[in-house]
């Protein structure tokens, strides 16, 4: 122990609950991140006082990458579904999707529903289910998604 500190490991500190790892930036980023629910205490700091604090932190690094990885998976899906929305709408995709849909979508934008590949899926259908209406309402150069 270098310092009196943990020696945590950098290449990858694997999350076995949800099965994805924690490296690079984003282990760092936890390193250096307060645990608000635990009073602001740095996770090394809860660490090295005992074993009921390791498995705090331990705790806590693994609710940080699963919610790291929902980000991931979430932008990978808001990208597909803005590709998407820009074959059916062109030059209006940036604004449709990101506008509320009466009673659809829980009354979210499309692209801030969209989070997973089921619910890329729901968004990717009130896109097309607003682009028929779009089509059906008239020829005018603006069709609002309400």
């Amino acid at each position: 122990m270098p310092n009196g500190r943990l020696n945590w490991r950098t290449p990858a500190i694997d999350d076995q609950a949800c099965g994805k790892t924690l490296d690079g930036p984003d282990l760092a980023d936890f390193l250096r991140t307060p645990l608000a629910d635990l009073g602001g205490i740095l996770p090394l700091d809860l660490a090295e006082g005992n074993s009921t604090g390791l498995g705090l932190a331990q705790e806590a690094l693994r609710q940080f990458a699963e919610s790291r990885h929902a980000e991931r998976v979430a932008t990978e899906w808001r990208s597909k579904l803005d590709s998407e929305a820009w074959e059916l709408f062109g030059d209006r995709a940036a604004r449709v999707v990101r506008q509320s849909v009466d009673g659809k979508l829980d009354g979210r934008p499309p692209l801030i529903y969209c989070r997973d590949e089921r619910t890329f899926r729901v968004a990717l259908g009130v896109l097309h289910w607003m682009r028929k209406r779009c089509n059906r309402l008239s020829s005018t150069s603006v069709c609002t998604p309400s």
